[in-house]
């Protein structure tokens, strides 16, 4: 009644936070209009064809009432006879004929199977009238449904409507209302015949008998569509009975077995849209039938596959594209190939009449026709090639298993490279799936050849050499065939050969097939090539030259030969490329790969690899980005090995230049953390040091060492921000040796403007292992001491400065107070004194170095006066107060330093 009262007008605009949801009511809007539509449209269709069918069973009904209720009254004809035939026998006998007394018969009650018939006609008759009537009124709930959800344009009140009306129907029982409906007409069916049954019984036996055996077929056939679901859960006949009978099933089931749960897997669930918890003891028929239909087993697969064989056999060439769309997804995804569907694919590829290869190519070929605007060819050409891809990748994955394999048009595809319309798009993508292509046609002939060569084996020496020409004739034409002309030229020299010893014929041909395993590598090297040429990188790249290389056993010499060209070739043709481009680039994964197959084959590196190697190396932008991931897939043992080989192959005045390079790449490679393309041993030191020595070999050396070192003692790598490692005594000595030696080294040779920054790099590393020990050796802090005295009387500011740094700090230096030996202290007071007077230190005015310099003179100048008793210190010029403490250390005047400086990523 509270609704009847409501007399305040709907605001048709709601506060500002209500209509900041208008975007996400719409969305509800939108779901549930077409559900909501879709589920009234399908009443009022039902609705529609129960009228009819109601309509047509009253009116053939009421034609078997109109007999059949006469038998409910007295029989007015018998009367009218029995009458008449009194007459008649008076007329005849005269009066002596004695009265007919009619009166039975006016009063006489219907039969049994009279009333029994007329009761269940009328009944029937009332249950047809009265479904029609509610099938008339559903049509008119369903359409004030729709009217009433389309009241209002705004959003958030349609949507609050919907929902309102919705909840009425779960409310009030629309759905069982329209499940009763034709429940109620099929009882008037089943009264109609029991009725036939009970009006035939007087008048024939015959009849009647055949009526009754309709009624029980009819009643069987009713009652098998009734329970078939409940067994069947793909079965398409159901009566409303069936729902009915289930329901009540599962209240029996809840009542006296409810220990038992069954609650469907999380894919049903999520299908059905319903959480598993809805599913109380046994779950719905629609439950089981998505279950049933989406569990995972051999009929799923199966029907999945003939489902997807129609769904292309019907489609029309046009129509292809969607399924085009979906076969690049189907077969690669984020992690690698995906086997799923090899099943469904393998059998689109191996039903002939489908001729899915040739259907896509077709539909490839007709973009160039001109009937397209520009942007749609763009896009259909690439939903061509990909799937062409993805179809030849399950032709070169699944190769050994397969016993036929799909036919590329790779002549269309060589045309289409060649294309002047081709964009960098476009060629990132042809580039890849041709080589792919060409692969797969390489896996069918392999597979061709492997048939044959028992075949081949099997002739003896007795045989005419005929025989072995014309196997080799079929292996000819089939290489032919896929344009492998090379490798079909090399086979017709056998088939002409005028030799006459068969088994020396035959035992040259197997191994002239066998061969056949290199023309991998003749396809991997051009697509390497063309790959490195393409401004955009190749469609997945890394997939593509991943399967052609499983493709092939271990190079041969030959195909290590050209594998070393083709790294020539690629170096030679992208050297601004190397240069310049600061991410990774298809040449670095091309170079990694050609790399990663000659491990096997080193005999082949000779000095012009070596050389464009070099090039390679030393002149890749030195980016993170770059060298991070370069060389992924080579042993970083062999990769020190060939930049080892490289200082021994170029140590001579005239390669100086490269020598140089290979220091800088072993130096780079050892000091930056993120590089782990390369390992170095020993012999490595060896050949740094047996080379001419420069100032970038001190520190190649020193860097190389700790490298050993560092991996010997099982200490972790460094990063930015690492905490000096835990070392034991002898580890502590033995990096301290290696850098006494660095400093010991670098004042040897002569440093360059670009040696400054590797200098300094170096002793920021080495000084890190040794930053957290406790105490040095007297030997360490004497070699230290004169060393910095050098370094500090030099020329290398910025050497200087780092070193300050690292031994003096503001609130005392714990290197220098690890320091116990008195020379050494001495020496290093006497070299700070020095630079403290040098015109180095005047460079270094506007940074924290006067401040470190004073704070450690004074820390050190304490060794020869007694600071409490405030004698003066000579601090070399420098102003201190009485105490020994640098008067520089105001606050906000000097730059705070926390420790020394780290190798950066």
């Amino acid at each position: 009644m509270s609704s009847v009262h409501r007399t305040t007008p709907l605001k048709e605009q709601a506060d500002p936070d209500e209509l900041a949801g208008a975007k996400l009511w719409s969305v509800y809007v939108s779901e549930a209009e077409k559900y909501d539509k879709a589920l009234v449209e399908g009443w009022r269709a039902d609705m529609e064809g129960l009228l009819i069918f109601a309509g047509l069973f009253s009116a053939s009904l009421t034609a078997f009432l109109i007999e059949s209720y006469k038998s409910l009254s007295p029989d007015q004809g018998a009367i009218t006879i029995a009458i008449l035939a009194q007459i008649s026998l008076q007329l005849q006998g005269g009066s002596n004929v004695s009265a007919v007394d009619v009166t039975p018969l006016m009063t006489a009650r219907p039969t049994s199977a009279a009333l029994f018939c007329n009761t269940l006609w009328f009944l029937s008759l009332g249950f047809s009238l009265a479904c029609a009537l509610i099938a008339t009124l559903v049509e008119q709930w369903s359409r004030h449904f729709i009217h009433s959800s389309e009241l209002k344009q705004s959003p958030i009140i349609r949507a609050r409507i919907f929902a309102y009306l919705y909840h009425g129907l779960e409310r009030f029982g629309m759905y069982a209302m329209v499940q009763f409906i034709p429940l109620l007409l099929h009882i008037s069916l089943l009264l109609f015949f029991v009725g036939l049954v009970a009006f035939l019984q007087p008048i024939n036996a015959v009849v009647t008998a055949m009526a009754a055996a309709l009624l029980a077929s009819i009643s069987i056939v009713y009652m098998y569509l009734t329970v078939l679901p409940m067994f069947s859960s793909d079965a398409p006949y159901r009566t409303p009975l069936s729902n009915i009978l289930w329901g009540f099933f599962r209240q029996v089931y809840a009542l006296f077995l409810s220990g038992w749960k069954w609650s469907p897997d999380e894919e049903a669930a999520i299908v059905s849209s319903q959480p598993p918890s809805e599913h109380k003891g046994i779950p719905t028929m629609i439950d089981i039938m998505i279950h049933d239909a989406t569990d995972k087993s051999e009929g799923r697969a199966k029907r999945d596959r003939h489902a997807m064989v129609w769904a292309v056999r019907s489609l029309s060439d046009d129509e292809l594209e969607p399924i085009m769309e979906a076969l690049p997804e189907l077969v690669w995804g984020p992690t690698g190939r995906r086997r799923l569907y090899n099943d469904m694919i393998n059998l689109l590829l191996e039903t002939s009449d489908l001729q899915l290869v040739s259907r896509i190519e077709a539909l490839l070929r007709g973009c160039d026709t001109g009937f397209f605007a520009p942007d749609l060819q763009v896009r259909r050409r690439i939903c061509c090639i990909k799937a062409l891809w993805a179809l030849a990748c399950v032709s070169v994955s699944e190769a050994s298993k397969r016993q036929s394999f799909p036919i590329f048009d790779h002549t269309m595809l060589a045309s289409q490279l060649t294309s002047v319309n081709v964009t960098p798009t476009l060629m990132s993508h042809l580039t890849s799936v041709y080589a792919l292509v060409r692969c797969s046609d390489l896996c069918s002939l392999l597979s061709f050849i492997r048939d044959i060569i028992p075949v081949l084996e099997n002739i003896t020496n007795t045989s005419p050499v005929q025989n072995v020409g014309t196997i080799l004739r079929k292996i000819q034409n089939r290489a032919a065939d896929l344009s492998f002309t090379g490798f079909s030229s090399v086979l017709e020299q056998f088939i002409v050969s005028d030799s006459t010893d068969t088994s020396s014929l035959v035992q040259r041909s197997v191994d002239a097939l066998k061969s056949c395993n290199d023309l991998a590598y003749d396809i991997l090297a051009e697509y390497l090539r063309s790959s490195g040429s393409v401004e955009e990188m190749p469609y997945e790249f890394e997939a593509t030259s991943s399967m052609i290389q499983q493709v092939a056993l271990r190079p041969s010499t030959t195909a290590a030969m050209k594998l070393k060209d083709t790294f020539i070739a690629i170096v030679e043709t992208n050297a601004q490329t190397i240069l310049r481009h600061e991410t990774i680039h298809p040449l670095d994964i091309s170079l990694d790969a050609i790399l990663h197959l000659l491990q096997g084959n080193p005999e082949c590196l000779d000095t012009v690899f070596l050389r464009l190697f070099l090039l390679y190396m030393g002149g890749r932008t030195k980016t993170k980005e770059v060298w991070a991931r370069i060389l992924p897939t080579c042993d970083p043992r062999f990769m020190g090995s060939l930049l080892t080989k490289c200082l021994a192959t170029f140590n001579g005045r005239l390669e100086e230049t490269l020598k140089d390079t290979t220091l800088t790449v072993i130096w780079f490679s050892c000091y930056r953390v993120y590089c782990r393309f390369a390992i170095f041993d020993e012999q490595t030191v060896m050949a740094v040091q047996a080379a001419q020595q420069t100032f970038l070999s001190s520190c190649t050396v020193a860097v190389l060492k700790a490298g050993i070192l560092r991996r010997a003692s099982g200490v972790p790598a460094l990063t930015s921000y690492a905490v000096p490692p835990k070392l034991s005594e002898q580890q502590r000595e033995e990096f301290c040796t290696i850098l006494a030696e660095f400093l010991e080294a670098r004042g040897r040779f002569p440093l360059n403007n670009s040696d400054k920054d590797v200098e300094t790099e170096t002793f920021s590393l080495l000084t890190f292992y040794v930053s957290g020990t406790p105490s040095f050796s007297r030997s360490f802090q004497r070699r230290f001491a004169n060393s910095l005295l050098k370094i500090l009387n030099g020329d290398s500011p910025t050497l200087s400065a780092v070193i300050v740094r690292w031994i003096g700090w503001y609130d005392g230096s714990p290197p220098i107070q690890s320091f116990d030996d008195p020379n050494a202290r001495a020496t290093i007071l006497k070299a700070s004194k020095t630079f403290a007077a040098s015109p180095t230190f005047l460079e270094l005015a506007q940074t924290d170095i006067p401040g470190i310099v004073k704070a450690l003179i004074a820390e050190l100048a304490s060794d020869e006066s007694n600071p409490a008793a405030g004698t003066p210190i000579d601090t070399g010029g420098l102003s201190t107060n009485v105490t020994g403490t640098p008067e520089v250390a105001k606050s906000g005047d000097i730059p705070e330093f926390t420790g020394p400086a780290l190798p950066q990523d």
